[in-house]
């Protein structure tokens, strides 16, 4: 998209000798530093600053850093963008003003994406007015949108091919981000650029930026990654938990497509979820289909969960048992593609085990679980003739998680420890807070099948259970642990044989003899941990 920087005004509050745009916040030109954003927009593939008779040092320099320039008449902010938007048969074009020191290359891509998302000719952004208050600033115009007293913050996207039309529809976006709402028009504006500008400091040693960015710098990218993740891969439907990562997923793909979500539990089971999911459904205005499963469905998906995962470890086979309910549930209503929140909890520290380590282990840890990171979903998926998209594993969005600071990942806020902080608080104000900061809940128990050790233990008996280990270990050389354990290894043993190693000199399972990886503290086939 063309970005139309506007640095003609006259900028006479300021009452200084130098131009506005040439002012110095930060040892750099006001307007270099908008351009620096612009530069490293991913969505602005076009710069043209529009000077006037008021700014001629401006034009000069813009010269000589090779950009493109257009004197406009003058005349204020519309008229001056209507000149260039004729002059320069422009189409759809970003305007930004030049007096937004702060603004990042991470809210201009958001503002682009809103806008190629919302269908209408014309995009206005504005900020809470008592954003302006807390940083001591008075906006000169305030209006109401989205139930909120807002003021325009000096960007907007309008379709030139459209600037004639007698009416122009147009959206609204209302952004909470500092950088957006320090506007440059008095003494009193550039002394809060300044503090800002030293307090953006948040994230040391995180480079990937070429500066030091501000927490809403991140928690801003963060956003637009995720949008552009889910974007790459939208679908028809999606396995909505109503935990914090489907949440996310589901408020972001419903502004981009039509979609519907897909929760199961198990009937007469106490299944957390269903209360969530129905909850954000509701407020996403998702169809939503709560699929409950009886015994015999039960009995009937155990055995293909078995087979496809080639495993018999009871909290695999527990989540995945949910997890191919709810994707069969989608298939029969038709959806071919369904997007699940897999990687959240690996990439983002969602884990409780990993609350507790300091920063350096966190981190081993977590490169520990990404080099054996994978998904039931996918298979099963496949089992049924459908496919499972992951957005949170998108590479962009993927690298950037990585190279987050343990501390984004884990920390302290509520007076409790919190995995996955960072995703928490970019989604602020987004999410309702029951969701924001709902405790991680497994699968199991987010759809009563957490319960079904105790049907196990009724369905066999102690004399069975103890004759059938002592088998498993004398012929098979497994372990069994319980009864649960015993009823898969059987469906196991009964479809793929004996557990054996593929690589006889590989790393073996002490519990099942199976091949694991060199680095896995746990067993994929039989859930052996820790070995």
């Amino acid at each position: 998209m063309t970005a139309l920087v506007m640095a003609g005004g006259r900028g006479s509050r300021l009452g200084l000798p130098v131009e506005k745009p040439l002012l110095q916040v930060g040892e750099k030109a006001i307007v270099e530093r908008v351009l620096d954003a612009l530069k490293t927009s991913r969505k602005v593939d076009c710069i043209i600053v529009a000077v006037s008779k008021h700014t001629p040092d401006t034009a000069d320099r813009m010269r000589t850093l090779s950009v493109k320039v257009l004197e406009t008449p003058g005349q204020g902010y519309v008229s001056d963008l209507r000149y260039a938007v004729e002059r320069l048969k422009l189409g759809k074009v970003l305007t930004v003003s030049a007096d937004l020191p702060l603004i990042t290359d991470a809210v201009i891509d958001r503002i682009v994406s809103y806008y190629e998302a919302c269908h209408k000719p014309a995009l206005t952004v504005a900020a809470p007015v008592e954003l302006s208050e807390r940083l001591g600033l008075r906006p000169e115009y305030s209006f109401e949108a989205k139930g909120r007293t807002v003021a325009p913050v000096g960007v907007n996207i309008v379709d030139g091919d459209r600037i004639d039309d007698a009416e122009m529809g147009e959206e609204v976006l209302v952004l909470e981000d500092e950088g957006l709402v320090v506007n440059v028009n008095t003494l009193e504006d550039l002394r809060v650029a300044e503090e800002r500008l030293r307090k953006g400091k948040d994230l040391e040693g995180f480079t990937s930026y070429g500066r030091l960015p501000s927490l809403n710098d991140i928690f801003l990218r963060l956003r637009v990654l995720l949008e552009e993740a889910v974007r790459r891969n939208l679908a028809e439907g999606i396995l909505l938990s109503g935990g914090l990562d489907t949440s996310i997923l589901a408020a972001t793909a419903s502004k981009l497509a039509p979609l519907k979500a897909y929760a199961a539990a198990l009937q007469g089971a106490p299944a957390s979820d269903v209360q969530y999911a129905s909850m954000m459904a509701e407020r996403l205005g998702l169809k939503h289909l709560i699929y409950t499963f009886d015994r015999d469905e039960l009995f009937e998906a155990i055995p293909v969960v078995v087979r496809t995962m080639r495993s018999f470890d009871p909290m695999e086979v527990r989540n995945s048992v949910t997890v191919y309910t709810a994707l069969k549930a989608a298939r029969e209503d038709g959806v071919g593609t369904v997007m699940t929140g897999d990687g959240c909890d690996e990439l983002f520290a969602g884990y409780s085990y990993l609350f507790n380590l300091e920063a350096e282990k966190l981190e081993t840890e977590l490169r520990k679980l990404w080099s054996v990171m994978a998904f039931s979903s996918i298979p099963l998926a496949e089992s049924l003739g459908i496919e499972a998209r992951l957005p949170y594993l998108d590479p962009q969005l993927k690298e950037f998680a990585m190279e987050l600071p343990a501390g984004y990942r884990v920390r302290r806020e509520r007076r409790k420890v919190w995995g996955k902080w960072i995703l928490r608080k970019a989604f602020e104000g987004i999410l309702p807070d029951e969701v924001l900061w709902r405790v991680k809940t497994p699968i199991e128990y987010g759809s009563g099948t957490h319960t079904l050790p105790n049907l196990f233990n009724q369905m066999i008996s102690d004399e069975e259970f103890e004759g059938a280990r002592r088998r498993c270990l004398e012929k098979d050389r497994v372990t069994v642990r319980d009864k649960e354990h015993l009823f898969y290894y059987d469906l196991y043993r009964s479809s793929l044989g004996a557990p054996h190693p593929v690589d006889p000199n590989g790393r073996v399972c002490p519990k099942c003899n199976t091949n694991v990886a060199e680095k896995a503290t746990y067993c994929r086939t039989c859930g052996a941990y820790l070995i």
